[in-house]
């Protein structure tokens, strides 16, 4: 993963399009960065881990896999 500092103009939803090419993957980075609330869980200047967008779209691959088995 990359790691960020959360910054205040930053949102879920432009983050996860800037690092996975669409805003529909926020929950992924909420996930993985332990955050419960969105609202609150987060301030300015906190560092923030951003999985690469290759383990994302295996992990993605995978749950859908699951799907049939």
């Amino acid at each position: 993963y990359d790691e960020i500092f959360f910054s205040e103009n930053d949102t879920w939803y432009e983050l996860s399009y800037k690092y996975y090419g669409t805003v529909r993957l926020w929950w992924v980075i909420l996930i993985v960065n332990n955050i419960v609330n969105p609202f609150t869980d987060k301030k300015t200047g906190d560092v923030i881990r951003i999985l690469k967008k290759n383990v994302v779209s295996d992990i993605l691959l995978q749950i859908n896999l699951s799907k049939y088995f």
